[in-house]
């Protein structure tokens, strides 16, 4: 009797850990590979160099970059990807229609910008990358003529650092699915002893 019970507790452990695992690998399996690429703009007042106002200047532009970040970020910007790039659609240029991701923020309260994508092809994502680059520096420059702003007043977006390659990122299949069987394994051993402990005290 007691050797039944204890192949009982066996046999639930398991099951239970089989299954966990199954969906771990299952869920797994089905996880493309990805690509990261990451190009860097600088967002600068040439004007103002040298002069009374410049290290107030350089505070200002700092205060800018997050909002030429939200434009990379927008779909207007996404649609100039489009345009330029023939083959990417501005919802998969902005990601809410596929696996790719466009992103932009500001580093460590710099005039630096960086434009990050990820999409499931190397080249794409590198592309994508720097074509939001031109979109954000051809749309201030834009602006900023429309506006006929004195020169030493104008704003300079360049690239200093372009999406030149992509990071792969590969889904953990092996790992993943080790930890899964491992975390349930524990759980469900004890919660098969606590519930036998349970009975046998009421």
């Amino acid at each position: 009797m007691k050797t039944s019970k204890i192949l009982l507790r066996l046999v639930v452990i398991l099951v239970i850990t089989g299954l966990v695992t199954g969906i771990a690998f299952f869920s797994t399996s089905n996880s493309q590979v990805t690509y990261d690429a990451t190009s860097k703009l600088l967002v600068d007042q040439p004007g103002l160099i040298g002069s009374s106002t410049g290290q107030e200047s350089v505070v200002k532009v700092q205060l800018l970059v997050p909002t030429y970040a939200q434009i990379v970020m927008s779909y207007s910007t996404a649609a100039a990807v489009s345009d330029e790039l023939g083959d990417v659609s501005p919802q998969e240029a902005l990601g809410s229609l596929s696996a790719s991701t466009l992103s932009a923020s500001q580093q460590e309260r710099t005039q630096v910008l960086s434009i990050s994508t990820k999409t499931n092809d190397a080249k794409k994502s590198m592309d994508i990358a720097n074509a939001a680059g031109r979109a954000l520096i051809a749309r201030v420059n834009k602006e900023q003529d429309n506006s006929k702003l004195k020169q030493e007043d104008r704003l300079t977006v360049s690239v200093i650092e372009p999406a030149t390659f992509a990071t792969m990122n590969a889904p953990q299949r092996g790992r993943t699915t080790l930890l899964a069987a491992i975390a349930t394994l524990i759980v469900s051993t004890g919660a098969v002893l606590v519930f036998e402990n349970a009975r046998s005290s009421s």
